[in-house]
Parts: C-alpha cells; sequence; structure tokens
C-alpha cells in the first residue's frame, strides 16, 4: 500500500516549526556535554545529561502529544535526505568517546563513578548513535555502510548489523525473529534470548553470507578495546558498561517497536508498531515511524510517513523505554490500548 500524503505546508503551525528545529538540534548537547566535562575535569556536569532527558520525557508527554498529528518538518529536516547530518553525528560520537576516555584518563573516578559515567555515555550518545548507525545501514553507498560499522564497533555492537539485515528486516513480526518479542513475553526474558540467539545468528554462515561484514566491525572492536588498555582498567570498564547499555538501549527499542505484533487484531499491520509522539519523532529521526521503515526500509528517514493499519502510540521513545522495565504497568497499558482499538 503506497505512503501516504504528507499535509501541504501551510498546514503546518509556525510554532511547530520552530520547535522540531530546537528537536532536531537537541542531541548535539549530549556530545558537548562530555566534552565540558573533560575540559573542566568534573563528571557532575553529567547530571546535565539526566536533566535533558528528564525535560524530553516532559516534553513527550505535553508537546509530544499535542502535535502528534503534524509532520516534523523544519528548515534543517527539509535537507535531511542528504547523508551530512549523519556523518556529522558519527563524528560527535567519536568527540564525545574521546573526551570521555580523557576524563577518566586524567581523573581518579572510583569504579561506581565509571559505571555511571559508562551508563549515561550508553543512555545519551549510543541511543542517538544507534539511530544513525541504523540509518547508515540501509543506505547502498559504500561510506556509509563503513561509517555505520564504525559507529557500532564503537558501541561493542559488532553483531547487530548482520543481525538486522540477515535476521531482522527478513522474519519481523514472526518467532523466527530474535528481536522480536514473543506474545506476552516480558523484557527481561527477551534481552536474554535477543543476546544469545542473535550471537548465535551472527556466527552463522547463512548470515555471514547475507551480511559480510562482520569481521572488519569485530577488527575495530578489538582494537578500540586495545587502545582502551594503555589506559588501565577504567577505561576498560568504561568501554565495556557503555557497550552494554548501547545493547539494553538498542534491545529495548526493538522491544518496543514490535510488541504484540504477532497477536491477531484485526486490521492491524504485523511488520512493527509506530509512535506518533511528534518529540520522539523529531529527535529519533522519525524511527518511531517503525512500521514505514519496514514496509519502506530503503527510504531515508525524512522521507517516512505514515502507513496505514499500524498499531500505534503516542507514549514517546524515552517514556514508554523505562514503562517496559516495569512488566505489570507495561502489559496493563498494553490491554487497555488493544480494548480500544477493538472498541472502535
Amino acid at each position: 500500500m503506497p505512503l501516504t500524503t504528507r499535509p501541504a505546508a501551510t498546514s503546518y503551525p509556525n510554532c511547530a516549526r520552530w520547535v522540531a528545529l530546537v528537536l532536531h538540534l537537541l542531541p548535539l548537547l549530549f556530545p558537548a556535554i562530555f566534552v565540558f566535562a573533560a575540559v573542566i575535569n568534573s563528571i557532575a556536569v553529567l547530571y546535565a545529561a539526566v536533566a535533558i532527558h528528564l525535560t524530553i520525557i516532559a516534553g513527550e508527554n505535553t508537546i509530544g502529544r499535542h502535535y502528534s498529528n503534524e509532520p516534523n518538518e523544519s528548515a534543517l529536516a527539509q535537507g535531511s535526505a542528504s547523508q551530512a547530518p549523519l556523518f556529522v553525528w558519527a563524528i560527535c560520537h567519536a568527540v564525545a568517546l574521546s573526551a570521555a576516555i580523557a576524563l577518566i584518563a586524567r581523573s581518579r573516578l572510583t569504579a561506581h563513578q565509571i559505571f555511571a559515567l559508562g551508563a549515561i555515555f550508553g543512555y545519551s550518545i549510543n541511543l542517538f548513535s544507534i539511530v544513525v548507525g541504523h540509518e547508515l545501514l540501509h543506505r547502498r553507498a559504500t561510506a556509509p555502510q563503513i561509517c555505520a560499522d564504525i559507529l557500532f564497533a564503537m558501541m561493542l555492537l559488532p553483531q547487530f548489523p548482520t543481525v538486522h539485515l540477515a535476521s531482522h528486516h527478513r522474519w519481523a513480526g514472526t518467532t523466527q525473529d530474535c528481536q522480536t518479542p514473543h506474545a506476552g513475553e516480558q523484557i527481561y526474558p527477551y534481552l536474554w534470548r535477543a543476546l544469545y540467539e542473535g550471537l548465535c545468528l551472527s556466527l552463522s554462515r547463512s548470515a555471514r553470507a547475507h551480511e559480510p561484514y562482520l569481521l572488519r566491525r569485530t577488527a575495530i572492536t578489538l582494537a578500540l578495546i586495545a587502545l582502551g588498555s594503555i589506559y588501565g582498567w577504567p577505561v576498560l570498564l568504561f568501554l565495556v558498561v557503555q557497550g552494554v547499555f548501547a545493547f539494553l538501549v538498542l534491545e529495548t527499542l526493538n522491544y518496543v517497536q514490535h510488541y504484540a505484533v504477532e497477536r491477531p487484531v484485526p486490521g492491524i499491520a504485523q511488520a512493527a508498531n509506530r509512535d506518533i509522539n511528534f518529540v520522539s519523532r523529531c529527535i529519533l529521526m522519525n524511527l518511531p515511524l517503525h512500521d514505514a521503515h519496514h514496509t519502506h526500509p530503503s527510504l531515508s528517514y525524512s522521507e517516512l510517513t505514515r502507513v496505514p493499519d499500524a498499531q500505534t502510540y503516542c507514549w514517546g521513545y524515552w517514556t514508554s523505554f523505562w514503562i517496559v522495565w516495569l512488566p505489570p504497568l507495561w502489559q496493563h497499558l498494553q490491554r487497555q490500548r488493544v480494548r480500544q482499538v477493538v472498541e472502535r
């Protein structure tokens, strides 16, 4: 079924355009925070990153819902079909990673402080790098592919592109896909299954034949770990923690995007869910329109629009991320949503 037509530009409120522009630029604050922390040699600055995340959650539940039916265009987004913003973020990731390592190398941080630093890095920098790397992964040119490989290698996720291309886009919404939660499956067993089955799949001959660059990404990952070992165990601990949180963020997003797609609700698409929250769509490059991505995976994020008959949320990804970690609450809200859909 063809993509729906975007509303005319005249129907788009000027206020929402400015909000969209601010939200598109918001991720750049996180690398700046890590650089500033390294410059003044203090991890206290990282509280600013936590404050930004709390502000985003508040925004999702206010303006995100208010503008949920608006396109997330701005002067910045109109040129986003180009690859320049994606490469800019890849550079920002490398700068933030270097700043974090420099901060650890120059400071006498405790293990708890290093863990907190890695967790904030994983939840802040790696979140956006997952989105950018995913977008680059679906570009056919060599430069975007190499850039995606470097990003996933820096996050200690060299297996993800193999699993994503060899399995997820072929079997999403079925029990054959390790990145689709089974009906009623809670987040905790899902994470273990996604890790184990994903690693096994990435090492299989058929998967490597479909996506042959696993060795290249693994080599970059090992080189990063070897470089980190020069600075001792604090940097190694940081690299491991930020990699663990990158995996948790990635698979929690997958869980939200594909939860209950196997459930036989009449008239609803089965590949992926979508979240129309304005704030999430702006900040995460239309990733919440995940149904459209699975329908047309070759389209740029700036070209994605809603497709009919997909399960729809308006919670926002930051809000959903924390709700799924409370399975009784998540499943209660899901049952309410399904009842509302059936009663319409």
